[in-house]
C-alpha cells in the first residue's frame, strides 16, 4: 500500500502535465477548409501603418510555410502576426500550427508573444511554389495573400 502512495504524487503530476499539454484545444486544432468567398487579393490582405503598407512575407521551413507581416505598433515598437501551417504532402490543404501575436519594444527593451485562439483557417491559394492565400477565422479576421518566393504580393 505504501508503494501506492509514493506512486500517486508523481501520477498525478504527470496528469497536470498532460492536461496542461492537451492540443485538443480549438487555438490549436483549427479546421482548415476551401475558402468560398470573393477573390482575395494581395491589396486585401495588406494594412497601412504610418511607415506605409505592410504585406505578409512567406517562407517554407521543413514541412511547414510560415506567414508572417510586422507593422508598427507605436513609437519603438512592432507588432508581428506570424501564421504557421504544415504541409501534408498530396492531400492538398495545409494543416493548422498556429497563430501568434509578437511584440517587440526598444525603450524599454522588451519582447511579447501570445498565442491567438482560431476556429478555421480558410484557403483560397496553396501552392507551395507560388501563392498562399485565405483568411483566420476566430479571435481575430486575418487575410493572408503571399508568394512563396519571400516577397508579398503587393
Amino acid at each position: 500500500m505504501s508503494h501506492i502512495l509514493r506512486a500517486f504524487p508523481a501520477a498525478l503530476v504527470l496528469l497536470l502535465l498532460l492536461a496542461a499539454c492537451d492540443r485538443s484545444d480549438p487555438e490549436y486544432n483549427a479546421e482548415v477548409v476551401p475558402y468560398t468567398g470573393a477573390t482575395i487579393t494581395a491589396a486585401d490582405a495588406t494594412v497601412t501603418d504610418p511607415s506605409g503598407e505592410k504585406g505578409w512575407q512567406a517562407r517554407r521551413m521543413d514541412d511547414r510555410v510560415v506567414l508572417s507581416r510586422s507593422t508598427l505598433c507605436g513609437d519603438e515598437c512592432t507588432e508581428t502576426i506570424q501564421l504557421s501551417l504544415r504541409t501534408q504532402g498530396d492531400a492538398g490543404l495545409p494543416a493548422f500550427n498556429s497563430l501568434i501575436r509578437i511584440q517587440r519594444s526598444a525603450l524599454p527593451e522588451r519582447r511579447t508573444q501570445e498565442t491567438i485562439a482560431v476556429r478555421r483557417i480558410e484557403i483560397q491559394d496553396w501552392n507551395t511554389d507560388g501563392v498562399v492565400s485565405g483568411r483566420v477565422v476566430g479571435e481575430e479576421g486575418i487575410v493572408f495573400w503571399a508568394t512563396l518566393a519571400g516577397r508579398s504580393g503587393q
